[in-house]
């Protein structure tokens, strides 16, 4: 979960490309060779941006999309426009707080390139930022599970062979 919330503080919420567009510190962060130290430095430069635009506003690079503040309580993360300046951000009215689901991460994960990756230091062949949320959980088929002593000292099946009988 820290590491989904990370990512999702350096990228645009939109369009998904990395929020830094200074072209500078994006060379600089580049010869880093530590992936731990570009990932980190990444983090600390695009967590202060609060709108996917150029520095310099000049090229027209970037959605325009005001970014929201993400928060998490528990396992709901929490997208958060209420400290936003300016109009709220997109498809939003009336409540500026609302939850992101799993879903909306990982189609918002999907729309990192592959250079904004490797800026990130993820390789995009072996580690992309989707995959680091669950979409699969393997379960064990019934004879393997095993019995669950119940309080008197008889033995039950668990709930999960219950849920499935």
């Amino acid at each position: 979960m820290t590491n989904i919330m990370k990512v999702l503080r350096c990228i645009c919420c939109e369009c998904g490309s990395l929020r830094l567009r200074d072209k500078i510190l994006r060379d600089a962060i580049k010869r880093k060779p530590s992936t731990r130290t570009r990932f980190r430095k990444i983090f600390e430069a695009c967590s202060k941006i609060s709108i996917c635009k150029d520095e310099n506003d000049e090229g027209g690079v970037g959605c325009g999309t005001i970014q929201p503040r993400y928060k998490r309580e528990g396992l709901t993360i929490w997208k958060d426009y209420s400290g936003a300046k300016g109009p709220s951000g997109p498809g939003i009215s009336g409540d500026s707080k609302r939850i992101l689901r799993p879903e909306d991460v990982i189609k918002i994960f999907k729309k990192i390139t592959d250079e904004d990756m490797k800026l990130m230091g993820m390789d995009p062949k072996s580690s992309r930022p989707e995959w680091m949320v669950i979409q699969a959980l393997a379960v064990c088929p019934p004879p393997v599970r095993p019995s669950v002593e119940a309080g008197d000292g008889a033995r039950s099946n668990d709930d999960l062979t219950y849920a499935y009988t």
